[in-house]
């Protein structure tokens, strides 16, 4: 019998699958990089010393290894492949589930249909993406998810703007503070608002910059918080990733990484879709897209 182990940020498929099998999980589970016929290890290869033979790159990224690990955020579709292909298997599921805690009161939010609609789609999972259009409210959006779940929580962003912009709706709607990490600061709190800057800088991580990306605002960093900030990120229950089209980014990806105890990842987005065939990243750390809000639906609800 098959078995697929499965952990916050990793799983793995145990037992004997035939070659065909194997394939179809990697056809499914990789995509060609952008720009790859340009590269030279795709176009002319290069000699192996350790394996004495010349190897080539065939373009792509593969997500999942030669011990069948894979990103957790994939475990519906290696379930689907699996089903597809006729494979018995067990789900061993080693993750602690995360219960809520008390309900947090929101205060002055009124909720439109659409934003009740959201939030009972991501209180059925455990993780997924929205898809939100501009305009949609994307901060009350997530408020309603963590005043639901009230669990440990950090909320990543894309520079200091955001990291304000967000933690004072937060303390606003909340009744409370909440925690800010990022920009010389480490207030930590049960729900946080953190620069992926800040993080990656935590984690020893070489940052990789957003395209959109202000650079001209520079943050600050001290270095005599960086291993409260690791144990926050270790420590937390949920991630919630704001703008989560660049979780493609090597430094969110290791962020993820470090999120071992997070039950709970949600991406919010109002464009989740990448036109450079790395959507299997975004699904890989936060799931397939559970629900959309279009801009017609906004229309609608004025």
């Amino acid at each position: 019998m098959i078995k697929i182990v499965v952990e916050n940020t990793v799983s793995q498929i145990v037992g004997f699958l035939d070659k065909e099998v194997l394939k179809d999980l990697d056809n499914n589970l990789s995509y060609f990089v952008q720009g790859y016929i340009f590269s030279k290890a795709f176009r002319d290869g290069w000699w192996d010393p350790k394996q004495k033979k010349w190897c080539k790159w065939d373009g792509k990224q593969h997500l999942i290894t030669g011990s069948l690990r894979f990103k957790t955020g994939l475990l519906k579709r290696v379930k689907n492949i699996l089903i597809n292909n006729q494979i018995e298997f067990e789900v061993d599921d080693r993750r602690k589930e995360v219960k809520f805690g008390k309900k947090i009161k929101l205060n002055g939010v009124q909720s439109r249909p659409y934003q009740k609609r959201v939030l009972e789609a991501v209180l059925k999972n455990n993780d997924g993406i929205v898809a939100s259009a501009t305009g949609s409210g994307k901060s009350i959006m997530i408020a309603q998810l963590i005043a639901s779940t009230n669990v440990k929580t950090m909320i990543y962003v894309i520079g200091i703007d955001l990291l304000y912009q967000m933690s004072e709706t937060f303390k606003k709607v909340f009744g409370t503070e909440v925690g800010v990490i990022g920009d010389g600061r480490a207030d930590i709190k049960k729900i946080n608002v953190c620069t992926v800057w800040t993080a990656s800088n935590a984690l020893d991580d070489e940052y990789e910059a957003f395209d959109d990306e202000d650079q001209a605002k520079k943050e600050k960093f001290d270095d005599s918080n960086k291993e409260k900030i690791v144990k926050a990120i270790k420590e937390a229950e949920m991630t919630i990733y704001d703008e989560c089209q660049m979780l493609a980014t090597k430094t969110l990806q290791t962020i993820n990484t470090s999120s071992e105890n997070a039950y709970y990842k949600f991406g919010y987005s109002g464009t989740p879709f990448r036109d450079d065939g790395a959507d299997l990243l975004l699904e890989a750390v936060c799931g397939k897209v559970i629900v959309e809000v279009t801009p017609t639906e906004l229309i609608r609800d004025l």
